[in-house]
């Protein structure tokens, strides 16, 4: 290959350019993976993760407390107060289920409402509709009018719903299950 045919002179600025290239190429740093990386970093993430859910429930226990509700949490950290418990077929795994909701923020803005969205029909385990969702759903029977407070981690998460729930949400549901076919 003739190099100076393409180029040019050594000194020319094709050169230089090259030698950047290949310098710069070489400085990039290599990554490890998560588990190799300082051990410290997972321990930071979990304390982070713990300060969080630590401070989400003190909120939803405060804000329970100037709301006046008796609530009972679980040890995923939902809370719940089931107003109505309904006579008919008990919410199983597996099971569908037909129920009008409303999910509003702890300071009250209405993010959904079956009035709005209507009415929803779910299959349990298998609805993607949030861990927290499921997990108070199951406890209850057609007929059955519940509140659950939901933490973020058991709702939307850190980034919401890209709609109407903004990032880190604690939310509030009400629901009345209508039907367990």
């Amino acid at each position: 290959m003739n190099w100076k045919k393409l180029f040019g002179r050594p000194d020319t600025i094709w050169f230089p350019v090259l030698l950047m290239i290949l310098l710069a190429d070489c400085r990039r740093p290599v990554r490890l993976p998560v588990e190799e990386q300082a051990p410290d970093r997972k321990e930071r993430m979990e304390k982070v993760n713990e300060f969080l859910v630590t401070k989400d429930q003190e909120v939803i226990s405060n804000f329970i407390s100037r709301m006046g509700w008796e609530m009972e949490r679980t040890e995923t950290g939902l809370w719940y107060m089931i107003m109505e418990q309904g006579d008919g077929p008990a919410v199983a795994p597996g099971k569908t289920v037909v129920y009008d909701y409303r999910i509003s923020l702890l300071d009250g803005t209405l993010c959904y409402s079956s009035e709005e969205d209507g009415t929803k029909t779910i299959r349990t385990g298998y609805s993607g509709e949030g861990a927290g969702l499921e997990e108070g759903i199951l406890m209850l029977r057609e007929g059955s009018h519940a509140r659950f407070i939901m933490p973020p981690h058991l709702a939307f998460g850190l980034v919401g719903d890209g709609n109407r729930i903004p990032a880190r949400a604690t939310l509030v549901y009400e629901v009345w299950v209508l039907d367990v076919p």
